[in-house]
């Protein structure tokens, strides 16, 4: 359950909070009252929501408490990145002088295993403890692994002096038609739930954050800005027929978006072994995080 600022009366000299039940929910007793122990360093002010979740290992429900703090921190530099999100890949990142692409393997074979064991086990009358097991290993799954691509990318824009960081906002692509396995597709892609886990750790890192619409991103080339949407050979394959750039298409529509907050537009490459063409592949292992691909002997 989820409570509101105006569901919440905190109580500092006791250290209490009280939680309303709400209109509906009303048995003599107008709210919940929940005793707390905040460590000595975590002062509870400003409190914009309360969740109680049930720990299903600990067998008790568990508050978190969500808090407004202002964190001052200082830009690591003046230079600007640009994020592509997408469905293979999960995202693309250009920077001036180099690009990365992170896979979505490790989140395709999880949803193929995990969804594999719920359907084995589906009972007559609903889920069966193995179901709802899977389903939840899934979602901590995909929870975690978007929040380890949310730190590595910003703690690479850290390293490359991004004082400024674009996204390109995909909104309004899930309202097409894109088929039945398309639409099942963008339905699972939590694009959404990644542009505010970057957004987070970005600003608390002292990068400004911008989230311009992605359209035509995808179908310009990056180096001339020819627009044509036959350029995109094939997935990751993208070839402008004007100034004959290869490279890829996902590091392509990063680097557009990237120059969308540019007086000045210069590329991020010209030439086929450029890093628009070969970005730097960073996989996902659940033990080690995300680490670059090794190099092909």
């Amino acid at each position: 359950m989820t409570w509101k600022q105006k569901g919440i009366r905190h109580d500092t000299k006791h250290d209490k909070l009280r939680l309303s039940k709400g209109k509906n929910h009303k048995d003599g007793h107008d709210f919940i009252l929940c005793e707390y122990q905040a460590p000595p360093e975590i002062e509870l002010e400003k409190i914009q929501q309360v969740r109680a979740v049930y720990n299903t290992g600990k067998a008790r429900w568990v508050l978190h408490v969500v808090c407004e703090e202002e964190i001052a921190a200082e830009s690591p530099g003046e230079n600007t990145a640009g994020v592509d999100l997408g469905i293979c890949n999960p995202a693309a990142v250009a920077f001036p002088d180099d690009a990365l692409l992170y896979p979505g393997n490790t989140l395709r074979e999880d949803k193929h295993y995990f969804q594999q064991e719920e359907y084995q086990t589906e009972g007559d009358h609903g889920p069966s403890q193995t179901a709802q097991w899977a389903r939840e290993k899934l979602a901590r799954r995909k929870d975690h692994f978007l929040h380890a691509l949310s730190k590595d990318i910003v703690e690479r824009c850290v390293d490359h002096d991004v004082g400024t960081l674009v996204i390109g906002d995909p909104s309004g692509v899930d309202e097409d038609d894109w088929g039945r396995h398309g639409n099942k597709r963008l339905d699972n892609w939590a694009y959404k739930r990644l542009m505010n886990l970057i957004d987070h750790k970005a600003r608390e890192r002292g990068i400004k954050v911008e989230m311009p619409d992605e359209r035509g991103t995808s179908s310009a080339c990056s180096v001339c800005g020819h627009e044509d949407n036959d350029n995109r050979v094939e997935r990751g394959l993208w070839k402008c027929d004007r100034c004959g750039v290869v490279g890829h298409g996902d590091v392509n529509g990063a680097d557009n978006i990237r120059q969308k907050t540019l007086s000045v537009t210069p590329p991020l490459g010209d030439s086929d072994n450029g890093c628009l063409a070969q970005p730097r592949v960073i996989h996902f292992s659940r033990t080690r995080g995300f680490q670059p691909r090794a190099p092909a002997e």
